[in-house]
Formats: C-alpha cells, structure tokens, sequence
C-alpha cells in the first residue's frame, strides 16, 4: 500500500512549500507568495498514482479530499497506462472526495523558453495570464546559474508580453525515478498536473511534444492531459497540430522567443550544442534560414553526421528535418539524416530479429566480445 500523509502548507515572507509523505519520500514544490496554493489530495494523486501501478499497489490519500471528477479521470488513465505497459497494474484509490474550487484567477501554460510551449503561448497569448517556469524538471534541482539564466531570459520574454512569469521548484524527478517511472517519456504529463492542480487556475496548456500523426504513448497526450483536470481546473493538451519545424517557422516571427530559444535537458550551459535535442533545432536553424543567439550557425554538418539516435520519438523529429530539407532544397543535409535514420532501422531490425529467434543472445555475444575489437 502507498499512503500519502502529512500534506501541509508552510509559508514564508517570499516563498511557500507544499508538501507531503509519500512511500517515505517528501516531496516538495515551493511557488511564491501571494498566490492561493491548494492543500487539497489532488496534487499528491496526479504524484503518486503512476508510481504506485508500477509497484501494484493501492494508493492511499489521508488527511485531504480530491476532486470527484479528477477520480472520475484517474479510472481512466489508469485504463491508458496499463494498455499500453501491463507492467502498470489497475489499483484501488481511496479518498475522500468533494468538488475542487477555484484556486488563482487567470489561464496559465507551462514554459520552459522551448519551441513546444513558446507555440502554445503564442497562439493563445491574449488567453494566457501566467506562464509557469519548473525548476528540477528539465532544469536539475541543484543547477543554480542554469535556472538564474534562464529565469531571467524567460522573465524578460514574459514582460514582453504582459504576462507573468511563475517560478516554481520541486524535487519530484527525484521521486519518479527510482520507483521504476521515467520522467520524459512517461511520468512528465502527471508531474506537470500535480502543480497545475496546486495552483487551480481555471485552465491550464500542456504544449504537445508530438503530431496526432506520430502519437505514441506518452506522458503528455492528447487522451491523458484533460483527464487530469478537476471541477475547477481544465488541462488542456495544445499544438498537436503542428510539426517540430512548423512550431519553429511560427515563433521565428517573435524575436523575443528566438532571443530566449532553450531545448536542451543536458544541465551543460543553455544549450549544450552536442545533444540530439540541440543538433535538430540547429538543422531546423539553418534550413529555416533563422538564427539565435543561443546556438552557433550549423556550417559544419559534423555534429549531425555523428548523431546516434536510439528512440522512435527522436527519429519521428529526424524525420520531420528531412521533409523540410528536401523542400528547401539541402541535399547535403537530407543525404545526413537519411544515413541517421538508416542506421536506427538497422539496429531496430536486428534487435527484433534477436529478440524474436534468439531471445537476446546475439546482443549478449556481441557485448562480450567487444572488449576484444577495442
């Protein structure tokens, strides 16, 4: 059984920290003062419900009600995750419950300075009066100077547009993943909800990461992010409409959002200019024609050509690079990416092949004796 216990609220002159107990983890997230935090069990659900069907248990919520219609939702998400991935079990939930209240007046959307959640805002920028800025989630916890950086960028984007930037922080990728729930490709749609249901705004943006034409499971997605709403608070999942590079074409026309452009997850600088995530936006940079300061010109196709990638989710990004590079005519660039995705097909062809006629062996044998081709 998971047991969620001790939620309190603690507030100080500048900050206040939500909190609770769960499964012996104190999981936090602190927001600034002057807004109405919710002490409700709806935060602590959407944190431990993915967390306790991967462990097969029930999930126990003491002390605090939650919303009828978010229970009505997690019957549901529970139906999604576990025909998707069997290894997430159907549990009971038990808690009180009545309906959710309005917490902060106002429409927020989740914002990080990426190309997904610039072109959520953009497109409802006369909707969206705050854009909420976590950090410990694609910004590690204890990376100070990246988050200053970055807040600051983010802050001045937001002034720019009249709106208000929220800063929130929380550990709970350190609780995720030890208990078996990556965050990227599983637990970052319920991570998000757990602090759109703390501050209760009447409706809240989850910008898409794919096209309803590539959707794959996902922690974001067009089936979960409403069902994780309550009587108050509507989750909306926005811009699946739209591919990688046609997001980026939108917000080229916002200098602001070129001046602040930020993809990378690797804590190395603003954008490390090495990783899968930075080198596509590098390859969108220059087919587009644009350019941000916060990433060089792609001249040398180097970094591309050395790029491995090991997930169909990266390779669907790969994949809408090189219809853009064909219509803007850069063979040099296509004939790369090809070769990226040639190589992908290759490794997944031969690991379906060894999976189904030799259960693995194959990959064991080459394992153990690569240390003699070195």
């Amino acid at each position: 059984m998971m047991k969620v216990t001790d939620i309190r609220l603690q507030s100080t002159d500048t900050t206040q920290e939500l909190s609770a107990t769960i499964d012996g983890f104190h999981l936090w997230y602190r927001f600034p003062a002057g807004y109405r935090i919710s002490t409700r069990g709806d935060t602590f659900l959407a944190a431990a419900l993915l967390p306790a069907m991967r462990a097969g248990e029930t999930l126990v919520i003491e002390g605090a009600p939650v919303s009828r219609t978010l229970l009505r939702g997690i019957a549901k998400i529970q139906e999604i995750f576990h025909v998707w991935n069997p290894d997430f079990k159907i549990i009971d939930v038990h808690a009180e419950t009545d309906e959710a209240e309005l917490g902060n007046a106002g429409v927020s959307s989740f914002f990080s300075g990426g190309v997904d959640g610039t072109y959520t805002f953009l497109r409802h920028a006369e909707e969206i009066s705050h854009l909420v800025f976590i950090k410990g989630v694609d910004i590690q916890i204890d990376n100070d100077a990246l988050f200053d950086a970055a807040l600051a960028n983010n802050r001045r984007f937001a002034d720019a547009y009249g709106k208000t930037l929220l800063a929130v922080e929380t550990n709970i990728r350190r609780f995720c993943h030890p208990r078996g729930v990556p965050w990227g490709s599983t637990y970052c749609g319920s991570g998000l909800a757990s602090v759109a249901l703390a501050l209760g705004f009447s409706r809240t943006y989850v910008a898409s990461s794919m096209t309803f034409a590539d959707l794959i499971p996902w922690g974001t997605h067009p089936l979960l992010d409403p069902l994780w709403s309550t009587e108050a608070t509507t989750m909306v999942h926005d811009g699946a409409e739209a591919r990688r590079s046609e997001k980026l074409r939108e917000i080229s026309r916002s200098r602001q959002a070129l001046d602040i452009l930020r993809v990378c997850w690797q804590d190395a600088g603003y954008n490390c200019g090495r990783c899968e995530k930075c080198v596509r936006t590098m390859v969108a940079l220059r087919l587009l024609k644009l350019s941000s300061p916060n990433f060089p010109p792609l001249t040398s196709l180097e970094p591309l050509r050395r790029m491995r990638v090991v997930v169909d989710s990266d390779v669907m990004e790969f994949e809408d690079n090189l219809v853009l590079a064909r219509q803007t005519g850069d063979h040099e660039v296509a004939a790369a990416i090809e070769k990226i995705i040639r190589r992908y097909r290759l490794r997944t062809l031969f690991v379906d092949l060894d999976t189904q006629l030799t259960a693995g062996r194959m990959k064991r044998a080459f394992r153990r004796l690569r240390p003699l081709r070195n």
